[in-house]
C-alpha cells in the first residue's frame, strides 16, 4: 500500500513545530526579541534552519506563533476563571488575577472625591 512520506512525518513535524516555539518563547522571554537571532533559537532547539523555516517565513512570524500561543494561554486562564464567579466583573477578576492590580490603581477612572478604584458594570450586570 502506498503511503506518502508527509504522511508518516506528521507527529515529527508537529514536535518540531512545537519544540521550536517553546524554544523561541523561553529565548524572548529572557532576552527580548531583538537579542534573539533564528540561528540560536534552531541549535537550542536541536533542529535546523530547514526546519524553522519549513514551519516559519522569518523570526516575525515564529515570534507570532509565540504570540497566539500565550495570547490563547491568557484566554483558556480567563475563561476557567470566570466560569467560577456569578458577576461578570468577579468573573473578569477571577480568569486574570492580575486585573485587580491594573483595575484598582488611581487612574482617570477613580472617583476623585474618595479615590476608589473603579469598578465597571459589565454587561448590565452590577
Amino acid at each position: 500500500m502506498f503511503r506518502p512520506c508527509w504522511a508518516t512525518n506528521q507527529p515529527t513535524t508537529e514536535v518540531t513545530r512545537e519544540t521550536l516555539v517553546r524554544t523561541a518563547r523561553q529565548l524572548f522571554a529572557d532576552r527580548g526579541y531583538a537579542a534573539v537571532g533564528t540561528e540560536e533559537v534552531v541549535q537550542r532547539a536541536g533542529r535546523t534552519r530547514g526546519a524553522l523555516y519549513h514551519h516559519f517565513r522569518d523570526k516575525r512570524d515564529l515570534f507570532r506563533a509565540v504570540y497566539e500561543q500565550a495570547e490563547a494561554e491568557v484566554v483558556e486562564s480567563i475563561r476557567a476563571g470566570a466560569s467560577t464567579a456569578t458577576d461578570a466583573y468577579d468573573q473578569l477578576v477571577a480568569g486574570h488575577p492580575p486585573l485587580p492590580g491594573c483595575l484598582h490603581q488611581p487612574c482617570a477612572h477613580a472617583d476623585r472625591t474618595t479615590r476608589r478604584p473603579f469598578r465597571p458594570r459589565l454587561g448590565g450586570v452590577p
